[in-house]
């Protein structure tokens, strides 16, 4: 691993030459991303600053990282290989400091390893090492050594690697300082100084097999060999100790023949000499940017490898998941019914001495004192749970400001409390264990965070205590401002049973009920706690459900009568039905997505407009956020109802 972390660096100096060399770039970026289908820029807070994310492909597809090369950012990359969008979840940092990136410029030490740090930030930030399974990557020259970097800083960001065309990057340590071959010197000057068709030849020719290809990825070379200022120094050189951070993964390396930067048949040799495993493939006739058949044979190996990767990868979690783990998953689901069953069979059998036994034991669990710190058993039990369920469907986290719940700086207190209004209910608000205290990756302010849930929870023999170690409390309004005035965030659901009763059994029909439901904003008002808003995409379509009266039939009893007997009751009669007709979900993948906190003023007694005004706004940031993320998470015809 790397040594402490230093200081993040100064300001960099002006990449761009001119202010229209810049626009130029900027606008063949935004060229390039319009052709690539259902793109989504993802910011990502990190120490160096912001990074920007290209994100495409299915969502329940594996997920994939992209590392693109010197001056040819992510959206460049992605239409190189249009296979990858096809089959994985990709996702494409743009590197610092690169031509067109649209990143907050940092000009990276590689003797400091922050190329690696900074990308283990941007996977972090990702929400991509939450599940069971980190990602695959590919690193594209330059890219191929961030990749080799982000290895030394954090190896467990990886399961697979494909390094194409790595250069120096696998070359022996020298001790001397790198240099640009002369070859590429020579050219860049003289395109610089006269650009025009013969001379951008002359520039490309020795690292391109075809220097006249179409754009864009050649476009934005030439376009950065005019208009950049100076090309980063890159990553590396690496020891073999380092190198071998990436042993036990499967490891890809495709060095072309003739590759300019560097001697591919001595990076051939040492990643068969450092990774004994690995695939390593001399590319006989090729340049650093192969073209024609050398590019399809290369993109072939790759996909090959990267889908055997990410399978065995898939067959080995399979594996591991034993008894216990589905134990974990269905407690929750299928604890409550439990409970409630023997409570029912016990007191039908109270004239018999085990009957009533066991009814006396039941019902003296109920008067056990609730302890919020867990024993050691239920805390590990509930880790485990937790990260089974997210593994399970799986779930993924975007974070659209990821920095407002956690402080950069060490010392530094952490914000909060908040409070995050999570939507929509559906039979089971299932994504709501991502804020559990038990959860893994969670920023600081929100992990520190109780979940709101029915009283009848707690009537429930057994449950009740799990429950309670889980951070559930009961939805009342002295319970909760007592945990926010202790500093703990809130996570309800505002819709609650108003919004069960109102579900639409159409798939693809979301409803929020949030018109009336003034509670949840007095109470961050009076404390003072922002309000989160939190969209769950795929929870509704994990349960079937019918609801008497409701559903089916609709016209023996009026609906204005039955929801009056919701609302005395407290809960929505309904059957549920998961895989098979059992109480287990179906594994539909589910995004949750995080919008930005929005400020409330701190008052004890807010007025109705006060209120009204705050209820507005986060309505309308549920819908933003709900618009903006909904094609990513794989609900791109999606449509949200707000009652």
């Amino acid at each position: 691993m790397a040594d402490a972390e230093p200081a993040p660096p100064a300001p960099p100096p002006e990449l761009y030459s001119s202010a229209a060399g810049e626009a130029a770039l900027r606008q063949l970026y935004v060229s390039t991303l319009i052709d690539l289908s259902f793109p989504e820029e993802r910011l990502v807070p990190t120490s160096f600053g912001t990074g920007s994310v290209v994100v495409c492909g299915p969502s329940d597809a594996p997920p994939l990282v992209v590392w693109h090369g010197t001056a040819a950012p992510a959206p460049d990359m992605l239409l190189e290989v249009p296979q990858l969008v096809e089959r994985f979840r990709v996702y494409a940092p743009d590197i610092p400091c690169q031509a067109g990136s649209r990143s907050d410029p940092a000009l990276l030490d590689p003797a400091t390893h922050a190329y690696g740090r900074w990308a283990a930030e941007v996977v972090l930030g990702l929400g991509l090492l939450r599940g069971t399974r980190p990602p695959v990557h590919v690193g594209v020259s330059l890219g191929a050594l961030v990749l080799l970097d982000l290895a030394v800083v954090k190896p467990e960001a990886i399961c697979g690697a494909a390094l194409l065309s790595p250069g120096m990057g696998l070359e022996p340590v020298t001790g001397q300082k790198r240099r640009m071959p002369w070859q590429l010197a020579l050219g860049f000057a003289l395109y610089r100084w006269l650009p025009c068709a013969p001379a951008a030849w002359l520039a490309l020719a020795p690292m391109c097999d075809e220097p006249r290809r179409a754009p864009p990825v050649l476009d934005n070379v030439k376009l950065a060999i005019r208009h950049c200022s100076y090309f980063p120094d890159a990553p590396g050189p690496f020891t073999d100790e380092q190198l071998r951070c990436l042993a036990g993964v499967p490891v890809l390396v495709e060095a072309p023949e003739h590759d300019v930067f560097g001697s591919a048949q001595a990076a051939v040799e040492r990643a068969r000499a450092v990774w004994p495993d690995c695939e390593a493939v001399l590319v006989r006739g090729a340049k650093h940017m192969p073209g024609g058949r050398g590019m399809r044979e290369t993109n072939e190996r790759m996909i090959k490898a990267l889908e055997r990767t990410t399978m065995a990868t898939k067959r080995a979690a399979n594996r591991r998941r034993s008894l216990l783990s589905y134990l974990a998953l269905a407690w929750g689901i299928g604890g409550f019914l439990l409970s409630v069953f023997s409570l029912l069979v016990c007191a039908l059998n109270v004239h018999r001495p085990a009957g009533a036994a066991g009814l006396a034991l039941l019902l003296g669990s109920v008067l056990l004192p609730l302890h919020p710190t867990p024993p050691r058993w239920a805390a590990r039990f509930l880790a485990r749970s937790v990260a089974e369920l997210r593994a399970y469907f799986p779930i993924n986290v975007i974070y659209e400001d990821e920095a407002a719940f956690a402080s950069n700086k060490p010392g530094s207190p952490t914000p909060g409390p908040f409070v995050v209004g999570y939507e929509p209910h559906s039979v089971l608000p299932l994504g709501m264990c991502v804020f559990s205290p038990h959860a893994r990756d969670t920023p600081p302010s929100l992990s520190r965070s109780v979940i709101a849930a029915t009283s009848t929870l707690f009537l429930a023999p057994g449950m009740r205590h799990m429950c309670y170690w889980l951070g559930c409390r009961s939805a009342s309004r002295q319970v909760l401002q007592q945990s926010l005035a202790e500093g703990s965030t809130v996570v309800l659901c505002p819709g609650g049973v108003a919004e069960c009763f109102e579900m639409d059994p159409r798939q693809g029909h979301e409803v929020a009920f949030l018109r009336s439901r003034t509670g949840f904003v007095r109470l961050a008002m009076q404390a003072g706690a922002p309000i989160v808003p939190a969209f769950a995409f795929g929870q509704t379509a994990h349960y079937s459900w019918w609801r008497p009266f409701i559903d089916w039939p609709k016209q023996l009893v009026p609906r204005g009568a039955m929801g009056s007997f919701v609302r005395r009751i407290g809960y929505v009669p309904m059957l549920a039905w998961g895989i098979l007709g059992s109480a287990l979900p179906r594994q539909v993948p589910m995004t949750i997505a995080v919008g930005r906190p929005i400020p409330v003023p701190h008052t004890a007694n807010p007025s109705k407009a006060e209120v009204q005004a705050t209820l507005d706004a986060y309505i309308a940031a549920l819908q933003g956020i709900f618009e903006r993320h909904k094609a990513a998470a794989g609900h791109a015809h999606d449509t949200l109802t707000v009652l």
